[in-house]
């Protein structure tokens, strides 16, 4: 996935993340939430494939296996991207805040 390519899942991403944080709260930071639990999320997906590549070894299935280590990689290298970006999203908040008319919102 190039830069433009992932700017935009990004973008999708945080989208749908603060849609459905919405729901139950209209915050001007929801862009920033939406960054922080887009985060979180990536980091509980690593999580449940290394639970699920585990269980794949105890039960020497092998297909799985390499089927969760190649997901696990690819939400590895999303949260790696997230992580490097999360500082830039803020102060893209951030000026946006503090530009009269300008909406920091999605």
């Amino acid at each position: 996935m190039d830069r433009v390519q992932s700017t935009s899942y990004f973008a999708a991403i945080l989208e749908f993340t603060a849609h459905c944080s919405g729901a139950c709260c209209r915050c001007g930071d929801e862009i920033v939430k939406a960054a922080l639990a887009t985060y979180t999320f990536e980091h509980m997906e690593i999580g449940s494939y290394r639970i699920l590549i585990a269980t794949a070894e105890a039960l020497a299935d092998t297909e799985t296996k390499l089927v969760c280590e190649q997901i696990l990689r690819e939400e590895e290298n999303m949260a790696r991207w997230l992580e490097e970006n999360l500082p830039s999203v803020t102060k893209q908040y951030l000026d946006r805040e503090q530009t009269p008319g300008v909406t920091a919102k999605h």
